[in-house]
């Protein structure tokens, strides 16, 4: 049997370097893909229980409907995760056995990486719209790093059953009705879904966090298909291109909760210390790039320029008080601020 070390470096380099390029078996296995996992966030339970308010769902390749019970091992609750679904096999990447053999395979393969000049990662991200369910499925690793230069994602939109990079499994056998799980929006799902990587790895819901993993580019490429006109593609990522600024700076017009906002700007911070730059683009044109720091930093000043407005606001009528609280606004006589205020807050809170 012959020795990989006996082979010349020449050929073994060539060996490293094709093992690190092969995409993943899991990414060309139909079976491997029809697996998918759900986390849902439950009902509270009854004040006397203690059960977990986060459960799993495992879709299968059978035509069963899915069932949904605790797990208290899962790392917690993302909101918008239910939207996902989340490969249940990944494979390693081909090269890593090779980081196992001895050591010299080892600091050999390790210096093939570093030749490579750029460390990608790609996922193919499967969108149905009709269901509102984002399916990730891993394609090309080619060594687990904690510096990924960039980070690949394919992101196909279809209105029906769709196709991952081999096969992925519409869930036909979903229960529908009054026992089907709510649905997370796609925005949200899409959020929690970075996050757990950047919190995780590629193994998404891993007990162990994965510490100092930074991406240099998000490149989002979009896929419509080919029953939507290019012109048409273009100008929906452009919207979106518009709306997902908005929402980074945030200058969103629709109104938001106090805790919706907290938890955005938490995430989109989080996600900002992370990840260097984000591209979107369809075709393979980009179409908008966004550098994150810059973008918490315009973030920052949109927010001193609001409260410098509002603070400058220091005579308020009676009239305006009633259409602020109508609007989900009110005028606080004791610090003379506007703030976000609820209705379930009470009425004596407030100078009106």
């Amino acid at each position: 049997m012959v020795n990989i070390l006996s082979l010349p470096r020449e050929l073994r380099d060539e060996i490293y370097k094709h093992a690190l390029h092969t995409p993943l078996d899991s990414s060309r296995s139909r079976l491997l893909q029809r697996a998918r996992k759900r986390i849902t966030r439950t009902p509270p339970p009854p004040p006397a229980s203690t059960t977990s308010t986060t459960s799993t769902t495992a879709t299968s390749p059978s035509p069963a409907s899915p069932s949904t019970t605790p797990n208290e091992t899962t790392p917690g609750y993302l909101h918008g995760e239910e939207s996902i679904r989340y490969p249940l096999h990944t494979s390693l990447p081909p090269a890593f056995p090779l980081l196992q053999t001895s050591r010299q395979l080892r600091v050999e393969v390790l210096d093939a990486l570093r030749r490579m000049g750029c460390v990608r990662y790609k996922i193919d991200i499967a969108n149905r719209e009709d269901k509102d369910v984002l399916y990730p499925t891993w394609v090309s690793i080619p060594l687990f790093t904690s510096r990924i230069d960039v980070l690949d994602v394919a992101l196909r939109v279809r209105s029906g059953k769709t196709s991952s990079v081999c096969s992925v499994v519409g869930e036909d056998g979903e229960v529908e009705g009054p026992g089907r799980e709510d649905k997370g929006d796609i925005f949200s799902g899409g959020l929690a879904l970075l996050q757990r990587f950047v919190e995780r790895g590629v193994f998404f819901l891993s007990k162990k966090k994965s510490e100092g993993l930074h991406v240099g580019v998000l490149a989002i490429d979009v896929d419509m298909g080919p029953s939507v006109p290019q012109a048409e593609a273009n100008r929906k990522v452009d919207e979106v291109a518009e709306s997902v600024e908005e929402w980074m700076l945030g200058t969103v017009d629709e109104p938001m909760d106090p805790e919706s906002w907290v938890r955005y700007d938490r995430q989109l911070r989080f996600l900002a210390q992370r990840i260097e730059r984000v591209r979107l683009g369809i075709g393979g044109v980009v179409r908008r790039e966004w550098v994150m720091e810059e973008i918490v930093r315009r973030r920052d000043a949109v927010a001193r320029e609001t409260a410098e407005a509002l603070e400058a606001e220091r005579v308020v009528t009676d009239a305006d008080a009633e259409d602020w609280v109508e609007d989900g606004i009110a005028y606080c006589g004791g610090c003379r601020m506007v703030h976000i205020c609820c209705i379930c807050w009470g009425e004596s809170a407030w100078d009106r």
